[in-house]
């Protein structure tokens, strides 16, 4: 955004009626408009239009963050439940590996393995559900009002992919870890008496 004194040149010189400010994301519209409108200026901005795209996309920003930090705390309370409950039903199965010779920790990065596994594959099938339909969303809306600038509204996730999937893979060794870890203790003696 320019500084007030070139805002105050552009728009004062003799014959310019109005005067087209152009600026680099919609996240500038607000404050160029709130800045305009204190030195005394009427803006109009055409992006006020899509308002209620402005309104949606700063939702998803801030309100839906947390959402997806309950999320990922209810996808790490799943991990856990289902590794424990998988311990349970496999009790013999880990029983005859240890018998035949399998250390504890080979029994814990089993259980590891198995859970970045999975993380692996339902953050991929999830990224690529999430990325069609935010692609549908962003065609849908820029063929029912007739604008082809909704790709800049509705941005890619593609370049944060590596960062979810490392986030994804955290939180899953995280939540597995101390399951995991008690599968690996599991005493052979004691897992026969159940």
């Amino acid at each position: 955004m320019a500084d007030e004194n070139t805002l105050h040149k552009l728009i004062e010189y003799p014959w310019a009626e109005s005067a087209h400010i152009y600026l680099k994301t919609i996240d500038d519209v607000i404050p160029a408009y709130t800045e305009l409108t204190s030195m005394g200026y009427e803006p109009y901005a055409e992006i006020f239009n899509y308002q209620w795209l402005i309104d949606t996309r700063h939702l998803a920003q801030y309100v839906l963050m947390g959402l997806v930090g309950l999320a990922a705390m209810i996808g790490g309370l799943i991990i856990i439940n289902n590794i424990l409950t998988s311990i349970k039903i496999r009790q013999k199965e880990i029983i005859l590996f240890k018998l035949l010779g399998m250390r504890d920790g080979d029994v814990t990065a089993i259980y590891l393995w198995n859970t970045i596994m999975a993380t692996i594959i339902g953050t991929l099938l999830g990224f690529l559900l999430g990325t069609l339909v935010v692609s549908g969303l962003a065609e849908w809306a820029a063929t029912y009002y007739g604008n082809t600038d909704f790709a800049r509204i509705f941005a890619p996730t593609t370049p944060f992919f590596w960062w979810i999937m490392l986030g994804g893979v955290i939180l899953a060794i995280l939540a597995a870890i101390i399951p995991a870890y008690k599968a690996g203790r599991l005493d052979p003696i004691k897992g026969f008496e159940h």
